[in-house]
C-alpha cells in the first residue's frame, strides 16, 4: 500500500478544523445554529466516510517516505544529504 505524510491526510485537516473551531465555540458565550452534539455526530459521520474512502496509508514519519519525491524535498532540502 503506498504511503503519505500525514499533512495530505482529509482526516487529520478535517479533524484539526473542527478542533479549532470546538474550541473557539467553548470560549464563546452565544448559542449556536446547530447543537454541539449534533455537531460531534456530522463530525462522527465526515471521519467514517472519509476513512472508508482512503486509499492510502499515513506515514508519520516523514523519514521513511521516498526522499526523491519533490515536495518533500522542498520541505527538507537538508534531509536527503542527512539521511
Amino acid at each position: 500500500m503506498n504511503q503519505k505524510a500525514f499533512w495530505k491526510s482529509k482526516t487529520f485537516w478535517v479533524n484539526l478544523i473542527a478542533i479549532i473551531v470546538f474550541a473557539i465555540q467553548m470560549l464563546w458565550i452565544k448559542d449556536f445554529v446547530i447543537p454541539v452534539e449534533i455537531q460531534g455526530a456530522i463530525l462522527a459521520v465526515i471521519n467514517f466516510i472519509l476513512r472508508w474512502t482512503t486509499k492510502e496509508e499515513i506515514n508519520w514519519d516523514t523519514r521513511k517516505l521516498n526522499m526523491t519525491n519533490p515536495e518533500l524535498n522542498k520541505l527538507c532540502p537538508m534531509c536527503e544529504v542527512i539521511l
